[in-house]
């Protein structure tokens, strides 16, 4: 991770990422305000402009990863955005499911289904690659 990244996340506040991008051990929020700073804490990794592009994906999915999100999370939190931080949200879930397949669920796969309809090249283009590597592992298909 670049220092531009490790200082950024390093200044921010609890419950915000520390430098391992996991949240802190003690927290005393309840579930709603635990569940706004998660979403906080993943929209300034994203709208964060001295990380980069591929850091933020691996930052995001690694939350995905060490069970910080979930993906219905993610998923509800993505379908808010805009079209930018869409579809790093979307990339975000393909890097965590080429790392742990497990991670893609039905609702994950329905969400990026249904982002083939949006205006954004990006997002279809994230959308259309989550959808290739995930549709052999649906068991509705």
């Amino acid at each position: 991770m670049k220092k531009a990244a490790k200082k950024i996340l390093a200044e921010k506040q609890e419950p915000k990422l520390n430098v391992k991008g996991s949240l802190p051990d003690s927290r005393d929020v309840n579930d709603e305000n635990s569940a706004l700073q998660k979403e906080d804490s993943i929209i300034s990794i994203v709208e964060n402009k001295a990380i980069k592009a591929k850091e933020k994906t691996v930052l995001v999915s690694g939350l995905l990863l060490d069970h910080k999100v979930t993906i219905d999370e993610l998923v509800e939190m993505a379908k808010s955005q805009k079209d930018v931080i869409k579809a790093t949200l979307i990339e975000a879930m393909e890097y965590a499911f080429k790392n742990n397949p497990e991670v893609i669920n039905d609702k994950a796969f329905e969400f990026t289904i249904l982002s083939l309809k949006e205006d954004a090249p990006r997002v279809k283009w994230e959308a259309a690659k989550v959808i290739s590597n995930t549709a052999h592992t649906m068991e509705r298909l």
